[in-house]
């Protein structure tokens, strides 16, 4: 059913948005506007409605998984920014420290029911500021926390002899209100059907111009103790044991990753610990590469052209020599049947995308053996004037620099890698799926998805969740494709304001042959210890003022570089004479 009334939906504002594309005239195009605005009114509606029914109906699944609150409440920060900034109304956030930051739930739901409530505290308040507050409930279950959220906002106030009839299906405070403020009287009804699913209950506080006040209490267990404890392992963040990194520095390790920008982020964050890596862009490549001693452990995407990371973690533990190797997980579907179907083709542990420095090297230590190895020298990258990021639209960038060690000079160069090499996935996708292929289509909504997530755009990382999940499900997704497109145009407007590389302010006229002796001899140092800052490196040569010849066989570089084949590379460099003769 869902399926039937969605369909014809999208065939209204799937043509509509096309014809907006035409030639027009005045008259035409306001006209179409009008139409595609109303399509889109009354698509929210029928989303509402079987939001609903499904929930009525008792088909709707709540999952209990483990989940980082403060990690929620920053998404939904995230996401509520462009309204706050239209507004002019902030938008406050308040955590009692009692609270414990990894609790059990269905993150999913409650997000929506945030989503809920703050949107509708922005659509009544003019003027002031809205406030989400999370603190302990009362009436504790056992083995449950009661934690209470509650949605403030100094807007219009409700009547009390209103607010009984409020959660109520299709009930508004007034029907001047319906008029003015739009809506369909369905958000709170479904916002108290999923409370009580989670054995919770909601109320209001409120009155006539001065504000209203949603709370509502869930009992969030404390203790499903193995699948939490496992969780906080995997994601809280201690001090790492110095000794214990130390015991591991100089494994070889196996990164199969397809998508350059995650390429460049791994093999940054394991140069920089002294780890040796060597990467496969599919799972087919990764079999060829394996040998047995090789390496300590495998890092596995999941979703690869050629061969996905499923597919070649079943060919590695059907041979009984791979028994030992660890294959650890690496991908943004984090899930708990992602993660059960991970364990299932024989994976040891998952690490979730955007990748964290710390998680990261945690997941390490737990499955690499200690032992005595030659170790690659650390990555020493020239210093760099320091930098002040603009304030970008759209990004959280303090999170993304939190999970990077707070390396400013990888983080600018992922964000310039995205803005190059992303600009375009929408039109891809479409492309794509207008071609009939969806599984394509699907993985590059689900690249799109974990490169948001990496340099914190978080809007556009849900919306590109929500396409992913619409493309999977074979659900009508223009309506989501244009969300993620509108998302994507803001996020590469706002990485146009960014400072240009170093390299890039280099001046073009000629410099010394020695200084080029000494950068082409550090290109090679970093080359030999598989060092990711050699595509810096680089890029400063061909920005020096040099000689046809020599730029012409540097150029040639550009390619092994930008894919870690430090050999290849190696070989190209031999043929200089400015090194071989020196250096």
């Amino acid at each position: 059913m869902s399926h039937e009334i969605r369909t014809p939906m999208n065939g209204i504002i799937g043509l509509t948005e096309l014809a907006l594309k035409t030639t027009l005239d005045p008259q035409q195009r306001d006209y179409l506007e009008k139409v595609s605005q109303s399509a889109q009114s009354l698509l929210g509606l029928l989303n509402d409605i079987l939001d609903l029914s499904k929930i009525e109906a008792h088909r709707l699944e709540l999952e209990s998984i483990p989940f980082d609150l403060h990690e929620l409440i920053a998404q939904i920060s995230s996401l509520m920014a462009i309204h706050s900034q239209q507004r002019g109304v902030p938008l406050h956030i308040q955590i009692d420290p009692e609270i414990p930051r990894h609790l059990l739930g269905d993150p999913l739901r409650i997000k929506q029911i945030l989503l809920n409530l703050v949107g509708n505290a922005f659509k009544f308040t003019k003027a002031g500021e809205i406030t989400i507050a999370v603190r302990p409930g009362l009436h504790a279950q056992h083995g449950c926390l009661p934690v209470a959220f509650t949605v403030r906002d100094t807007g219009i106030g409700i009547a009390k002899q209103q607010q009984t009839e409020l959660f109520k299906p299709f009930v508004q405070s007034d029907s001047s209100t319906t008029r003015l403020y739009g809506g369909t009287g369905l958000g709170l009804a479904i916002t108290r059907q999923l409370v009580e699913m989670m054995d919770g209950t909601i109320n209001l506080v409120s009155a006539p111009g001065q504000g209203s006040a949603f709370t509502f209490t869930l009992p969030l267990p404390l203790s499903a103790p193995e699948e939490l404890a496992a969780y906080v392992e995997r994601t809280e963040q201690p001090a790492l044991d110095g000794a214990t990194l130390d015991s591991i520095r100089g494994a070889r390790i196996l990164l199969v990753e397809d998508n350059q920008i995650n390429q460049q982020v791994a093999v940054e964050l394991l140069s920089q610990e002294c780890f040796r890596v060597d990467l496969a862009e599919n799972g087919q490549q990764a079999l060829d590469l394996l040998q047995p001693g090789k390496y300590d452990v495998v890092l596995m995407d999941l979703q690869m052209p050629v061969m996905d990371g499923y597919q070649a973690a079943t060919a590695i533990r059907r041979q009984n020599r791979y028994d030992d190797l660890p294959v650890l997980a690496m991908s943004a579907n984090a899930m708990r049947h992602d993660r059960e179907q991970c364990r299932a083709v024989g994976m040891n542990d998952h690490i979730p995308k955007p990748v964290d420095r710390k998680q990261l090297l945690a997941a390490l230590c737990r499955w690499i053996k200690p032992g005595l190895r030659d170790r690659p020298q650390p990555p020493q990258h020239e210093r760099h004037r320091p930098t002040t990021l603009p304030i970008l639209c759209g990004i959280n960038s303090q999170s993304a620099l939190e999970r990077l060690g707070g390396n400013q000079r990888v983080y600018l160069s992922i964000l310039r890698s995205f803005a190059r090499e992303q600009a375009t996935a929408a039109q891809d996708i479409r492309r794509l799926l207008d071609a009939g292929s969806q599984k394509d289509a699907e993985r590059l909504a689900h690249t799109l998805k974990g490169l948001a997530g990496a340099i914190g755009a978080e809007a556009l990382q849900e919306a590109a969740r929500l396409l992913e999940d619409g493309i999977r499900h074979r659900q009508p997704v223009e309506a989501l494709l244009d969300t993620a497109e509108k998302r994507l145009e803001q996020i590469i407007a706002a990485l146009g304001s960014l400072p240009p590389p170093e390299e890039a302010i280099q001046t073009t006229a000629q410099v010394d042959g020695r200084r080029i002796q000494e950068t082409l001899r550090c290109l090679k140092k970093r080359l030999l210890s598989y060092d990711a800052g050699a595509g810096e490196t680089l890029a400063e040569l061909l920005n020096m003022g040099l000689a046809p010849e020599l730029r012409q066989r540097l150029a040639a570089l550009q390619r092994p570089v930008e894919q870690f084949d430090a050999e290849g590379a190696l070989a190209i460099l031999a043929s200089c004479p400015e090194i071989s003769g020196g250096g």
